[in-house]
């Protein structure tokens, strides 16, 4: 079976957002989700349950660098 496509998401912060370089860096950046992980990005992200971050950190988990979404 061919590897799932995956779209690219970024966190949208600006320098000025922030009050730290660090927290630019930890808080901002990039990840490739499948797409039924985006779903589940987007609820957490809009009711602030979950931060970018908690998405990054699950995605550098993965092998292929990607979030795949959180097993229940």
């Amino acid at each position: 079976m061919p590897p799932a496509p995956t779209l690219l998401a970024v966190a949208g912060l600006t320098r000025e957002e922030c009050d730290s370089d660090e927290e630019l860096e930890s808080e901002g950046g990039e990840l490739r989700a499948v797409s039924a992980g985006v779903h589940e990005m987007h609820a957490n992200l809009m009711i602030a349950n979950m931060s970018f971050t908690d998405f990054k950190e699950a995605a550098e988990e993965d092998p292929q660098g990607t979030f795949r979404g959180f097993a229940v």
